[in-house]
């Protein structure tokens, strides 16, 4: 089992490959056949699961899923759909609620739109954010916008978007303005020989032109392949994954990089404070990966821990 600690700060970021492959690398020959992600409470009861979802993976890609928040007692679910061997729809339900449904449109097999539909179970109202994408030769323009009719017109400028991608599809640079706070914010990602995000530099463009680094994560990879990037690039498709990459979760501790780098992360350091280090465990057994493990903590006291177990057929 390898652990590190490393230092971070839980803030806010700006994240969410076809023209080479558009599927992972080869697959283990014991193949992953479900996944669980679980959460865990730090507080009362520590290391006691109070969130459990399990993902089926069918030829490589999820399938569906079920989930369940411990403490309540709540159900989730959700499935996923396929046109053409490219993810078209995810179909999410709370409590046999349809609560959101995700749908990808493809034009000459590149993404052109991202659908949201966020529902409202108690007044079955919904909600719409649209994500229009056109592409030149490797920068992608990005329209976000949302709607005040219920899905009929969008007409509420969200962001406009510029995404570079490299010769392997992966996220060089994004640049976003945000409508809302009335700001230009961007980053910059490089990567090692294996597709692995090795830093991401965000920067603050102020309208006087001056640029402001305002952080700098680094990650480092042990040797073992990673099986939850093989799943999603089977599922998504890399270059989706990195035009998505700005709708990750925008807390730090979320490790956004464990999805799109080929290899187990196995350190993850800021330029932003001090008091709050990462323990992370790659668990292997018979070559293959059987969890990843990660804990946030301040000043020594545990703050948060997720856990992502594999199981496989031998």
């Amino acid at each position: 089992m390898k652990k590190s600690i490393l230092t971070l700060f839980l803030i806010v970021i700006f994240c969410s490959c076809e023209n080479q492959s558009d599927s992972a690398t080869t697959l283990p020959t014991a193949e992953i056949i479900n996944y669980s992600y679980k959460t865990y409470n730090t507080t009362n009861t520590p290391n006691t699961v109070i969130n459990e979802t399990t993902y089926k993976i069918i030829n490589n890609k999820i399938s569906d899923y079920t989930g369940e928040n411990l403490q309540t007692g709540e159900m989730s679910s959700g499935t996923y759909n396929y046109a053409n061997n490219k993810i078209d729809e995810i179909l999410k339900y709370r409590a046999g609620g349809l609560v959101e449904r995700l749908n990808f449109s493809y034009v000459n097999g590149r993404l052109s739109e991202y659908l949201q539909e966020s529902i409202n179970t108690t007044t079955q109202e919904s909600f719409f954010n649209k994500h229009t994408f056109a592409h030149a030769i490797d920068t992608t323009y990005v329209e976000w916008r949302r709607s005040s009719d219920f899905g009929i017109t969008f007409d509420i400028p969200v962001a406009d978007i510029k995404i570079v991608l490299d010769s392997n599809s992966n996220r060089t640079y994004f640049e976003e303005y945000d409508y809302i706070n009335d700001e230009t914010t961007s980053a910059t990602n490089s990567y090692d020989s294996n597709n692995n995000m090795i830093s991401e530099a965000l920067f603050k463009n102020y309208s006087n032109g001056t640029v402001l680094n305002e952080l700098t994560n680094t990650m480092t990879y042990d040797t073992s392949e990673n099986p939850l990037n093989l799943i999603y690039q089977e599922t998504y498709g890399r270059e989706n994954l990195m035009l998505l990459y700005h709708l990750e979760s925008n807390a730090i501790n979320n490790f956004n990089p464990k999805t799109l780098s080929p290899k187990s992360l196995d350190t993850f350091s800021s330029t932003f404070g001090s008091s709050i280090t990462y323990e992370i465990s790659n668990i292997e057994l018979g070559g293959y990966i059987t969890s990843n493990d990660f804990e946030t903590y301040t000043n020594g006291i545990k703050l948060s821990r997720f856990k992502i177990e594999y199981l496989r057929s031998f």
